[in-house]
Protein backbone atom coordinates (compact mmCIF):
# COMPACT_ATOMS: atom_id res chain seq x y z
CA UNK A 1 0.00 0.00 0.00
CA UNK A 2 2.82 2.47 0.77
CA UNK A 3 4.74 1.43 -2.33
CA UNK A 4 1.79 2.34 -4.22
CA UNK A 5 0.70 5.87 -2.88
CA UNK A 6 4.47 6.65 -3.20
CA UNK A 7 4.52 5.55 -7.17
CA UNK A 8 1.22 8.11 -7.32
CA UNK A 9 2.84 10.66 -5.66
CA UNK A 10 6.08 10.24 -8.18
CA UNK A 11 3.72 10.34 -10.74
CA UNK A 12 1.80 13.17 -9.37
CA UNK A 13 4.74 15.21 -8.95
CA UNK A 14 6.17 14.49 -11.93
CA UNK A 15 3.17 15.33 -13.94
CA UNK A 16 2.73 18.64 -12.04
CA UNK A 17 6.37 19.42 -12.76
CA UNK A 18 5.80 19.35 -16.39
CA UNK A 19 2.54 21.47 -16.33
CA UNK A 20 3.98 24.43 -14.86
CA UNK A 21 7.31 23.76 -17.58
CA UNK A 22 4.49 23.87 -20.64
CA UNK A 23 2.61 26.89 -18.83
CA UNK A 24 6.18 28.48 -18.59
CA UNK A 25 6.95 27.95 -22.00
CA UNK A 26 3.34 28.76 -23.12
CA UNK A 27 3.97 32.38 -21.51
CA UNK A 28 6.47 33.94 -24.40
CA UNK A 29 8.96 36.27 -23.88
CA UNK A 30 8.92 39.22 -21.29
CA UNK A 31 8.22 42.31 -22.72
CA UNK A 32 11.33 44.76 -23.06
CA UNK A 33 9.25 47.96 -23.44
CA UNK A 34 6.08 49.04 -25.16
CA UNK A 35 6.60 51.52 -27.74
CA UNK A 36 4.02 53.55 -30.36
CA UNK A 37 4.21 54.66 -33.71
CA UNK A 38 1.73 56.94 -35.40
CA UNK A 39 1.44 56.28 -39.13
CA UNK A 40 -0.22 60.00 -40.14
CA UNK A 41 -0.89 62.28 -38.06
CA UNK A 42 -1.61 61.67 -34.05
CA UNK A 43 -5.18 62.68 -32.99
CA UNK A 44 -4.77 60.83 -29.18
CA UNK A 45 -2.02 60.67 -26.93
CA UNK A 46 0.52 58.07 -26.36
CA UNK A 47 -1.35 58.02 -22.78
CA UNK A 48 -4.19 57.21 -24.30
CA UNK A 49 -3.47 54.20 -26.28
CA UNK A 50 -1.41 52.98 -22.74
CA UNK A 51 -4.62 53.14 -21.14
CA UNK A 52 -6.52 51.12 -23.51
CA UNK A 53 -4.31 47.97 -23.63
CA UNK A 54 -3.10 45.13 -20.83
CA UNK A 55 0.65 44.52 -21.87
CA UNK A 56 2.87 46.42 -20.26
CA UNK A 57 6.94 45.98 -20.03
CA UNK A 58 7.69 43.02 -17.77
CA UNK A 59 4.88 41.30 -18.84
CA UNK A 60 5.04 37.63 -20.43
CA UNK A 61 4.30 38.58 -24.31
CA UNK A 62 1.46 36.13 -25.76
CA UNK A 63 -0.30 36.67 -29.46
CA UNK A 64 -3.72 36.42 -27.51
CA UNK A 65 -3.15 39.15 -25.52
CA UNK A 66 -1.57 41.09 -27.55
CA UNK A 67 -4.81 40.47 -30.35
CA UNK A 68 -7.39 41.21 -26.93
CA UNK A 69 -5.42 44.86 -26.76
CA UNK A 70 -5.88 45.52 -30.57
CA UNK A 71 -9.60 44.42 -29.93
CA UNK A 72 -9.79 46.68 -27.24
CA UNK A 73 -7.96 50.02 -29.31
CA UNK A 74 -10.95 49.37 -31.82
CA UNK A 75 -13.34 49.20 -29.77
CA UNK A 76 -12.77 53.14 -28.82
CA UNK A 77 -13.87 54.26 -32.47
CA UNK A 78 -10.54 56.05 -32.12
CA UNK A 79 -8.61 54.43 -34.58
CA UNK A 80 -8.65 53.58 -38.69
CA UNK A 81 -6.07 50.97 -38.79
CA UNK A 82 -3.67 48.87 -35.71
CA UNK A 83 -0.80 46.70 -36.11
CA UNK A 84 1.56 45.02 -33.21
CA UNK A 85 5.12 44.07 -34.01
CA UNK A 86 7.18 42.25 -31.74
CA UNK A 87 11.38 43.16 -32.33
CA UNK A 88 13.97 40.95 -30.42
CA UNK A 89 15.10 42.69 -27.87
CA UNK A 90 19.40 42.31 -26.49
CA UNK A 91 18.12 40.27 -23.21
CA UNK A 92 16.01 38.09 -24.84
CA UNK A 93 12.86 39.74 -24.75
CA UNK A 94 10.78 41.62 -26.93
CA UNK A 95 9.70 44.95 -27.79
CA UNK A 96 6.00 45.47 -28.26
CA UNK A 97 5.21 48.45 -31.04
CA UNK A 98 1.87 49.58 -31.81
CA UNK A 99 1.64 50.98 -35.11
CA UNK A 100 -1.42 53.08 -35.09
CA UNK A 101 -3.24 55.17 -37.85
CA UNK A 102 -6.02 57.44 -35.88
CA UNK A 103 -9.04 58.49 -37.38
CA UNK A 104 -8.90 61.48 -38.71
CA UNK A 105 -10.74 64.37 -36.24
CA UNK A 106 -14.15 66.68 -37.71
CA UNK A 107 -12.95 70.37 -37.74
CA UNK A 108 -16.37 71.03 -39.41
CA UNK A 109 -19.95 70.24 -39.82
CA UNK A 110 -21.72 72.00 -42.92
CA UNK A 111 -25.15 72.34 -44.55
CA UNK A 112 -25.99 72.82 -48.01
CA UNK A 113 -29.40 73.39 -49.61
CA UNK A 114 -31.53 73.77 -46.22
CA UNK A 115 -33.95 76.44 -46.32
CA UNK A 116 -36.26 74.99 -44.23
CA UNK A 117 -34.45 74.81 -41.79
CA UNK A 118 -31.18 76.46 -39.81
CA UNK A 119 -28.26 75.02 -39.63
CA UNK A 120 -28.30 75.10 -35.56
CA UNK A 121 -32.03 73.08 -35.87
CA UNK A 122 -30.21 70.05 -37.86
CA UNK A 123 -26.93 69.99 -35.80
CA UNK A 124 -29.00 68.97 -32.84
CA UNK A 125 -30.30 65.73 -34.79
CA UNK A 126 -27.00 64.74 -35.51
CA UNK A 127 -24.30 62.17 -33.95
CA UNK A 128 -21.71 63.49 -35.05
CA UNK A 129 -19.93 66.50 -33.39
CA UNK A 130 -17.37 68.50 -33.66
CA UNK A 131 -14.35 67.01 -32.66
CA UNK A 132 -15.37 63.26 -33.40
CA UNK A 133 -13.45 60.65 -35.63
CA UNK A 134 -14.55 61.44 -38.50
CA UNK A 135 -17.14 57.79 -39.28
CA UNK A 136 -18.71 57.00 -42.52
CA UNK A 137 -21.20 55.20 -40.59
CA UNK A 138 -22.03 57.85 -38.05
CA UNK A 139 -22.37 60.19 -41.34
CA UNK A 140 -24.25 57.53 -43.19
CA UNK A 141 -26.90 57.28 -39.84
CA UNK A 142 -26.82 61.14 -39.74
CA UNK A 143 -27.89 61.41 -43.11
CA UNK A 144 -31.18 58.72 -42.48
CA UNK A 145 -31.85 60.40 -39.34
CA UNK A 146 -32.19 63.87 -41.22
CA UNK A 147 -34.22 62.35 -43.61
CA UNK A 148 -36.30 61.16 -41.45
CA UNK A 149 -36.56 64.64 -39.77
CA UNK A 150 -37.93 65.87 -42.92
CA UNK A 151 -40.15 63.72 -43.26
CA UNK A 152 -41.84 64.21 -40.09
CA UNK A 153 -42.10 67.75 -40.53
CA UNK A 154 -43.79 66.94 -43.85
CA UNK A 155 -41.34 67.16 -46.36
CA UNK A 156 -41.47 63.67 -47.72
CA UNK A 157 -39.28 63.99 -51.17
CA UNK A 158 -36.46 65.40 -49.02
CA UNK A 159 -32.81 63.96 -49.94
CA UNK A 160 -29.99 64.08 -47.78
CA UNK A 161 -26.50 62.65 -48.64
CA UNK A 162 -22.93 63.51 -46.97
CA UNK A 163 -19.60 64.31 -48.29
CA UNK A 164 -16.78 63.68 -45.84
CA UNK A 165 -14.07 65.81 -46.76
CA UNK A 166 -10.36 64.56 -45.64
CA UNK A 167 -6.67 66.49 -44.78
CA UNK A 168 -4.36 63.78 -44.09
CA UNK A 169 -1.82 66.89 -43.39
CA UNK A 170 -3.24 68.06 -40.60
CA UNK A 171 -5.12 65.11 -39.75
CA UNK A 172 -8.75 66.72 -39.96
CA UNK A 173 -11.91 66.37 -42.13
CA UNK A 174 -14.94 68.22 -42.96
CA UNK A 175 -18.85 66.53 -43.14
CA UNK A 176 -21.30 68.23 -45.39
CA UNK A 177 -25.11 67.11 -45.31
CA UNK A 178 -26.13 68.42 -49.13
CA UNK A 179 -30.01 68.63 -49.06
CA UNK A 180 -32.47 68.73 -51.08
CA UNK A 181 -35.64 69.47 -50.16
CA UNK A 182 -38.63 68.74 -51.44
CA UNK A 183 -42.45 70.68 -51.64
CA UNK A 184 -44.30 70.50 -48.60
CA UNK A 185 -46.38 67.31 -48.28
CA UNK A 186 -50.61 68.20 -48.08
Amino acid sequence: MKTTLWVIGVWMGILLASGSIALAQNAGPQIDRVEIKFIGSATVSNAFILDHIKLKAGDPYTASASQDDVRSLYATGQFYNLRVKTDPAEDGGVVLTYLVQCRMRLAAIRFEGNAKFSDDQLKVKLSLKVGDPADEQKAEADAQSLIKFYQDQGWAGAKVRYVINLDPAAGRGTVTYQITESPKAK
